[in-house]
């Protein structure tokens, strides 16, 4: 966090395989467990929502069937969007960062940690 930028968010969301070193994300050990999070609420909309807050989570719209954001760091804004299982397609959930995130850490490794910790806590109990 020594390299933070007091810079506002940008708004714009990134896949983490954007991120510089971001390959890692796709691939291998560092593949996030998102497949988890979908499964754990492939159709509990209202449970994703109410595990995010009481992790601290603000609650997006405009994305999939239901968005939250965590901040497991205060400018490293995590992005999660759940897509509901129905009758034409599976349960699926996707992260992303803010753009900024690149400017507030200065290792894809870092960004990988933040990212894990929050898929992690939301299929805890």
């Amino acid at each position: 966090m020594a390299s933070a930028k007091d810079i506002p968010l940008s708004g714009r969301l990134i896949r983490p395989v954007d991120v510089r070193g971001g390959h890692r994300f796709s691939s291998g050990t560092h593949v996030l467990p998102l497949d988890a999070v979908a499964s754990r609420y492939a159709t509990d909309k209202e449970g994703f929502i109410l595990r995010g807050k009481t992790l601290g989570a603000e609650v997006v719209t405009g994305y999939g069937d239901a968005c939250i954001r965590l901040y497991p760091l205060p400018r490293i804004p995590v992005t999660l969007v759940l897509w509901l299982k129905d009758d034409e397609f599976l349960e699926k959930a996707d992260l992303f960062f803010d753009s900024t995130c690149e400017f507030q850490l200065c290792r894809s490794d870092t960004i990988w940690a933040s990212a894990l910790m929050c898929t992690v806590l939301m299929t805890e109990d």
